[in-house]
């Protein structure tokens, strides 16, 4: 509602949740840009403690404010400024107000405190396109109530805001208001019950001329509709102030030229005022009290559903990394969808032995996996062209650079397939090899093997058997191992080969044909985690690797630490079966094919 300093008249004005007829908004516009506090002397740690409270009541702590970017809108001559900045050091921090007054003495308040913080300065509408950059915080301090437009101010705001950000606005006024901030205690008891009407009582018996620059008092109900409209879901609001106005009131304690500062009495009492107000918020309802509003900027999510071996899970997990970091997205892991029904294999779950920080799916964010269901979601998903689909998978197996380029649409985008090859993640390689890191514990057996492949010039050898037996189409023949070992020992000092396979009894049965020298086969037993995750530590830090057309191999060679290592894979092509191999993009230009 309307400041019950404009009459009946201006109110009954009002067509829309918080929106200001033209006249209402011209002279708001005036006010504010000539407005003038004069100096700030609310500079003493009490007042500071109270905003302290307010901010970690939302959420936001020095430790989580410290080293992040900062816009702070019509920030007035300094107040709340002054003590964001006593306490943290952001790595950016924006002043914006639409009084030249008001900023300078900012300016001198700032400057001459915190010389050593670099703050910019800008003067302007906040509505206007002021800066070409977005923040970790956009904060204000009893600000939103001035604008003559709320919702399009909280839209032009949040403009200013990083995906995962968030936008907060201290203590803004509510109906109870008047009567709190007035100091009429008699009156306390009927404006908890009917603040409208008693708003409406004052309109009348209001002689002065309206205000300029307070335009508004917050009713939660309406403001949560503005919010709603505006497409605003994540949001909170908090309650304060109830005692603290009446004992500032009654006490004489608003400082000016005259009383600078509290007396040490002044200041228990504000302080303990201020604990009680922020005790009885959590009990009392919000209608007692001022308003924080609190809106977090929800990040799109994408949510990749993983399938298969190990090999296949990392190359889906890293094209949909990659997804959601250029597109500033949350990334969230579906690691139940995709082996719930593999019967065949009975695969499940393993990059939890990695470095991964993301959060895992709840039910509704996972797509159902009855046929039917899923029939009729790609039926209408696969008539959409690549860049409007909300489910991706791959056309065919090759390299598909449409994901590289893509834009994400939706609030919720869903991944799936393979997408096997590092051009769809070479540009964050580093963040990949990162969540990639892998630690584990050996037992005493691994921890030697681990030992002899860090000391020596090892060779890791990845044999994989397709079938149970060594005439398998897929399966790679005697004489590929052969021309590879030769082509590394040709090339390297003293190399010492190291054998995985997934079934070693039939390695041995290849090795009879082979003639090799310095060779040594794993396998290993009494194991208290998978012998895949073993096997797979124990390739990557091997200093050379001969892989197998698997992507298991693949990975543990992409993962290697050997800046000079050599990688020699299979010239064997497969475009459908169990194994994909050969095709576009698959293998990294430095690694041998032969």
């Amino acid at each position: 509602m309307l400041n019950p300093t404009f009459s009946p008249n201006h109110s009954n004005r009002i067509t829309g949740d918080y929106i200001a007829p033209i006249d209402i908004a011209e002279s708001s516009l005036r006010g504010n840009a000539s407005f003038d506090t004069g100096i700030e002397y609310r500079l003493q740690s009490v007042y500071g403690d109270e905003i302290w409270l307010k901010l970690e009541k939302a959420g936001f702590t020095v430790e989580k404010l410290n080293n992040s970017s900062i816009l702070e809108v019509c920030a007035g001559n300094g107040f709340l400024t002054f003590h964001l900045l006593k306490r943290i050091v952001p790595s950016k921090y924006v002043i914006n107000d639409l009084s030249g007054i008001e900023l300078m003495q900012n300016k001198k308040l700032i400057s001459s405190n915190f010389s050593s913080i670099e703050v910019t300065y800008l003067e302007g509408d906040i509505h206007e396109p002021l800066i070409n950059e977005k923040f970790d915080l956009v904060i204000g301090n009893s600000f939103l109530h001035h604008f003559h437009n709320v919702p399009k101010a909280i839209n032009s705001i949040l403009a200013y805001v990083k995906p995962g950000g968030a936008f907060i606005s201290l203590h803004e006024p509510t109906p109870l208001s008047t009567v709190v901030e007035g100091a009429k205690i008699y009156a306390l008891p009927f404006g908890i019950l009917f603040p409208t009407l008693l708003n409406n009582l004052i309109r009348r018996r209001y002689q002065g001329p309206p205000s300029e620059t307070d335009l508004w008092m917050f009713e939660k109900i309406k403001l949560k509709k503005v919010l709603k409209k505006l497409g605003i879901t994540d949001y909170s609001f908090y309650s304060w102030n109830l005692f603290r106005p009446i004992i500032v009131q009654k006490n004489s304690m608003h400082l000016t030229q005259k009383k600078s500062f509290l007396t040490d009495s002044e200041t228990k009492k504000l302080h303990k005022t201020v604990l009680i107000d922020s005790i009885l918020s959590k009990i009392l309802p919000a209608r007692f009290f001022w308003l924080t509003l609190y809106c977090n900027k929800k990040m799109k999510i994408v949510v990749v559903k993983l399938a298969g071996g190990l090999g296949n899970q990392l190359f889906t997990y890293c094209a949909a990394r990659r997804l959601a970091y250029v597109n500033k997205a949350t990334l969230v892991i579906d690691n139940i969808s995709g082996f719930k029904h593999d019967k065949e294999y009975n695969r499940s779950y393993m990059l939890h032995f990695f470095q991964l920080s993301h959060r895992f799916t709840n039910f509704f964010e996972r797509i159902p996996n009855q046929r039917f269901f899923n029939k009729v979601l790609l039926f209408f998903n696969n008539r959409l062209k690549f860049e409007n689909r909300f489910i991706l998978y791959q056309d065919d197996i090759n390299f598909d650079k449409r994901l590289v380029n893509l834009k994400l649409r939706y609030k919720y985008t869903y991944i799936q397939d393979l997408w096997q090859s590092e051009n769809y993640f070479f540009d964050i390689d580093a963040l990949i090899r990162n969540d990639l890191s892998i630690n584990i514990g050996l037992n005493a057996e691994c921890r030697i093997t681990y030992q002899n492949i860090i000391s020596n010039n090892s060779v890791a050898v990845h044999v994989r058997f397709f079938e149970s037996s060594l005439n398998s189409t897929f399966t790679l023949n005697e004489l590929y191992y052969l021309n590879a070992i030769e082509r590394v020992i040709h090339n390297q000092i003293n190399p010492k080969f190291y054998f995985f396979s997934d079934k070693p009894d039939l390695l041995h049965k290849l090795f009879e044909k082979l003639s090799i020298r310095n060779v040594e086969i794993n396998n290993f037993s009494n194991l208290h985690i998978t012998k895949d995750i073993v096997e797979f530590y124990l390739m990557k830090n091997c200093k050379h690797h001969i892989i197998s057309n698997s992507t298991f191999s693949w990975w543990a060679a992409w993962l290697g630490k050997n800046n000079d290592q050599m990688v020699i894979s299979p010239n064997f092509t497969s475009l459908s079966g169990i194994c994909g191999w050969g095709f576009r993009g698959l293998i990294p230009d430095k690694w041998e094919i032969i």
